[in-house]
């Protein structure tokens, strides 16, 4: 497999990953203009978004590369996640290593995989 063209799947998969998350967030910003929501609602949400884009990203990628899904997968999850490390960190002006991060650190990964898995056998 050419690193590359390996390289080359990941970033559309990750791309795909942040277009479900603006799509998302702005349909959840829309109803958050009506509804009273909770910071636990935000959580979930939060998470449910960025299982659901590291899905479709890691799905896309390990079926374009056609093999080794749980490789492609797993990289569209880390890229998606340090992604949303780093740009967490410029917002907030610090880099948060909480139990809370490495936790979603490890259910991106995990969904990243499995969903390269799913991509490779659709």
């Amino acid at each position: 497999m050419d690193k590359k063209v390996l390289m080359l799947n990941v970033s559309g998969g990750v791309l795909r990953g942040v277009i479900v998350t603006t799509i998302l967030l702005v349909i959840y910003s829309i109803v958050m203009n009506f509804v009273d929501v909770t910071p636990k609602i935000t959580s979930v949400v939060y998470m449910v978004t960025t299982c659901l884009s590291i899905l479709v990203g890691g799905v896309y990628a390990s079926k374009v590369n056609g093999e080794k899904g749980w490789l492609t997968g797993l990289l569209v999850g880390a890229v998606y996640m340090g992604i949303l490390i780093i740009v967490t960190a410029l917002v907030n002006r610090e880099i948060d290593f909480s139990l809370l991060i490495l936790t979603q650190l490890a259910v991106a990964l995990g969904v990243g995989t499995l969903a390269g898995m799913l991509g490779i056998n659709l």
